[in-house]
């Protein structure tokens, strides 16, 4: 995984070794440290045994394409 910095990579390097490029949204960081921690969690939880109970994935929010509502929690 390359992580631009600021204003991206060379063009010469994504022209010779990127193969798909993957986007998180549309905002401006400094960096793409983040995205690539954020891209590593998000995949991973796909992986068989990061997960607790594999079957929690097919819950995830955004399953069925809707956000999930708000959480209250007893206090």
């Amino acid at each position: 995984m390359i992580c631009g910095h600021y204003k991206g990579i060379d063009e010469r390097i994504r022209q010779q070794f990127v193969t798909r490029e993957i986007s998180i949204g549309d905002y401006v960081l400094s960096g793409g440290e983040i995205p690539a921690a954020i891209h590593g969690d998000a995949s991973g939880r796909l992986l068989p045994g990061v997960l607790n109970d594999e079957t929690s994935a097919l819950t995830d929010s955004f399953q069925d394409n809707l956000l999930a509502p708000p959480v209250y929690q007893a206090c």
